[in-house]
């Protein structure tokens, strides 16, 4: 009678344990599940700052042609950061950060290169947009020659 007692409380023991264990997998499957949501969402709002710096770059140099503005030491390359907020104007969401690259803008290349990088906040996934804009005569206001995409996290 003791002899069963005794595998009773072993049996109970490898029971407890094997449930324990597999518990454990299962929340630790969630928490890897609720991270990837998480670098995915973060992933999303990058590609939207990234896109938001392309099309602000685009559309100012659409408007003025000496966009990116000149200086006394007039660069090829000109970079500028900016900050994203809400819908209220209140709490920043990321920002972009751009370049315009006018150092093949002469002939025979007459390209344009714009990259911009979106940073979400508090995270530390960014995603990249490079496109190449052919700014020959007769062609398309800056129709885009190559385009790239890609994201870090």
């Amino acid at each position: 009678m003791r002899r069963r007692q005794g595998f009773a409380l072993v049996l109970a023991l490898l029971i407890s344990t094997l449930l324990l264990v597999l518990g454990m997998a299962f929340l630790t499957k969630q928490s890897y599940r609720y991270r990837l949501a998480r670098l995915a969402a973060d992933a999303m709002g990058a590609k939207s700052l990234a896109m938001s710096g392309y099309e602000n770059s685009r559309a100012k140099m659409q408007h003025d042609m000496l966009y990116p503005p000149p200086d006394q030491r007039y660069h090829d390359e000109y970079s500028y950061r900016e900050s994203v907020n809400d819908l209220n104007s209140i709490n920043e969401i990321g920002h972009f950060e751009v370049t315009v690259d006018r150092r093949w803008m002469d002939p025979p290349y007459e390209i344009i290169i714009i990259t911009s990088e979106g940073h979400p906040k508090n995270s530390a996934a960014h995603y990249r947009i490079r496109a190449e804009l052919d700014v020959r005569p007769g062609v398309d206001f800056f129709q885009v020659a190559r385009w790239e995409e890609n994201s870090v996290y």
